[in-house]
């Protein structure tokens, strides 16, 4: 039996799956392939245009841990920004749109400036546009688990040359747009790398301190010790100092110095209570550290029951066996041990049970809206129950108002720390009210 011929989408319809196949759903954006008519027409006119390229890389992973959803709100916010920055930084008639139909790569065309207009260089409009797309996902990434995402931004330029198949210029001139991102990171980061040995040769590291503080009796149980680079410099920064340093694998030389000015700024002021200081995993176990430490801490009035060295849950692996006896060893020194950042990791309760901290401090981002979430709220209070049973206690981070002291109070936490009772400083003193 024959089948009845197939009857055919109305136009509406026809609309639609066009519309589903040539633009993605997600962010309204066209795919590249929609562009090439318009681009086209923009070279015969212009005889050239610029290239810009955007990638944000970290996105797949969001959604494996965070869903979909978490993913398609940040391509959205992206998209907006994108789009809000065509309009109003680049010259009229420029075109926007994404590389392929559900992916994380943006492309934007651009033609020159009109004659007698000022224009900014493309290298100028791309890093402005890397700036604002990172600014987007500061402010959208998820709270807590993961890497966060990067947004890369890259330029070339686009000439009319009727000898080379449109399509494959095209291609080749995004590639070559990708790829001068690498090169501007690896010159970034060559500057950057004699800049950081600059600074450990010449010890240029500021240490400011941020109060620990108990939430029942508003006393100072002790200081974080923080680092800085040279002030107004692209290192001042502690993430982009200490990333560059483990990259450049001069983690233990910084790591070393960090903590041998944080105590001689101590030493300086002489405050009472407990000093933390931070060690990269290099650090932990570092020899000449460990041989020079009872005299700097005779030096800063300090016993080594008064040093906490804080061991961050981000850098904590599968080795948790070399991790347990390095702790031992520290301890073997007298020094109390803090586990830093808990609740990014994937194996938290695993890494208490070995480490047995004296302290374990709950990374803000569990800390930020916890007035409002009773899920925060119950995960703090469990934390809380197995810091009991650990012998250890609990220092909230980021603690920024009065209804955060409140819920973290409420749910058992001792001890806190944040903007609230005082922002970081070179001078020691005491916290306890809003800063």
């Amino acid at each position: 039996m024959e089948e009845p011929p197939r009857t055919p989408d109305p136009p509406l319809t026809q609309t639609l799956k066009l519309r589903r196949a040539l633009y993605d759903r997600t962010t309204g954006l066209p795919a590249l392939s929609l562009l090439f008519d318009p681009l086209s027409l923009l070279l015969e006119r212009h005889g050239r245009a610029g290239v810009i390229h955007v990638e944000v890389t970290q996105l797949r992973l969001i959604e494996a841990l965070h869903g979909w959803q978490a993913l398609d709100r940040i391509l959205s916010a992206l998209s907006e920004r994108l789009r809000r920055f065509v309009d109003e930084a680049l010259p009229q008639g420029s075109l926007v749109g994404v590389h392929e139909i559900g992916g994380e790569r943006f492309v934007a065309f651009t033609p020159p400036a009109p004659e007698g207009q000022a224009q900014p260089p493309l290298a100028e409009t791309a890093e402005a546009l890397a700036r604002e797309l990172q600014q987007v996902l500061a402010q959208h990434e998820p709270v807590g688990f993961g890497p966060r995402p990067c947004a890369f931004v890259g330029h070339a330029w686009l000439w009319r040359d009727p000898f080379y198949r449109f399509e494959r210029q095209v291609y080749a001139v995004l590639e070559e747009a990708r790829r001068s991102v690498e090169v501007r990171e690896r010159a970034k980061e060559q500057l950057w790398g004699a800049q950081l040995r600059r600074i450990v040769h010449e010890r240029s590291i500021r240490t400011v301190f941020q109060p620990v503080v108990d939430l029942l009796t508003g006393g100072i149980l002790g200081f974080e010790a923080l680092a800085r680079g040279p002030q107004d410099t692209d290192l001042e920064a502690p993430g982009p100092l200490f990333a560059l340093s483990s990259r450049m694998g001069l983690e233990l030389d910084l790591d070393r110095v960090c903590r041998e000015l944080a105590l001689d700024a101590w030493g300086r002021q002489r405050p009472a209570g407990k000093v933390f200081v931070n060690a990269s995993p290099a650090g932990l176990a570092d020899p000449a550290w460990l041989r020079e430490v009872p005299q700097r801490l005779a030096e800063a009035a300090l016993t080594a029951a008064d040093l906490v060295i804080e061991i961050s849950e981000r850098i904590v692996h599968a080795d948790l066996t070399h991790l347990e006896r390095v702790v031992e060893a520290l301890r073997g020194q007298g020094f109390a041990v803090a586990l830093d950042d808990v609740g990014t990791g994937y194996g938290t309760i695993a890494t208490l049970e070995r480490v047995h901290p004296e302290f374990i401090k709950l990374d803000r981002s569990l800390i930020q809206g916890i007035e409002q979430s009773f899920i925060k709220q119950e995960l703090l209070a469990s934390l809380v129950q197995i810091g009991h049973r650990l012998g250890a206690c609990l220092i909230a981070e980021g603690i920024e108002s009065e209804a955060q002291v409140a819920a973290v109070r409420a749910a058992g936490a001792r001890y806190g720390q944040g903007f609230w009772f005082a922002r970081p400083s070179a001078c020691l003193a005491g916290g306890g009210g809003a800063a």
